[in-house]
């Protein structure tokens, strides 16, 4: 069993992304243990190149599950995603500048996506750490929401039925700009 792993890199506003440090601790980890097949990526916090890229991770991986991640900034809790939107709506740059507004991600597709994830199980899983866990019906409008519809869209387009999803991790971290968006990355 492979499963792909992503997280992101730093993004405008915040000074480092957890996801980053997560997905690369879980990369080192499954080099020294051969139980789980993991495959770890870092994606920029750049519309196109992130959704290019889960593409090629999907293609070459061949993965039995993938599950992304990304910050919340501010959140105090974990938020899993229940659905990705077909929309790009930036309020801020992405790390090479693009900025769109109202920009359906795939004009054939459908306008969401639910997440195949076994979310409740995650919930309670959280819950029983005791880490705050809530679900979300927004995963943004900016990269994260990108990624997670460009992979859902995928798996759909190659008749993939595996487990695909986002969750957004909490972070402290209070962004330097301001909008009555939850802005995630």
């Amino acid at each position: 069993m492979k499963i792909l792993v992503a997280g992101f890199e730093r993004f405008p506003g915040v000074d480092s992304n957890p996801t980053e440090t997560g997905v690369r601790s879980v990369d080192q980890w499954a080099k020294t243990n051969g139980s789980i097949e993991l495959v770890a990526e870092v994606l920029p916090v750049e519309f196109e190149s992130a959704g290019r890229r889960i593409v090629e991770l999907v293609d070459q991986v061949k993965p039995s599950a993938v599950i992304c991640f990304g910050v919340a900034a501010g959140s105090p809790a974990f938020l899993l995603e229940r659905c990705a939107r077909n929309m790009d709506d930036a309020v801020i740059p992405d790390n090479a500048g693009a900025m769109p507004s109202t920009q359906v991600i795939v004009p054939s597709g459908p306008a969401t996506y639910s997440s195949s994830l076994p979310l409740n199980a995650i919930h309670h899983q959280l819950q029983k750490a005791d880490f705050p866990v809530e679900f979300s019906d927004d995963a943004g409008a900016y990269v994260c929401n990108h990624v997670f519809y460009v992979a859902c869209h995928e798996l759909a387009v190659r008749s993939l039925q595996i487990p695909c999803g986002f969750i957004h991790v909490p972070c402290p971290c209070r962004p330097r700009w301001t909008t009555a968006r939850r802005w995630t990355a």
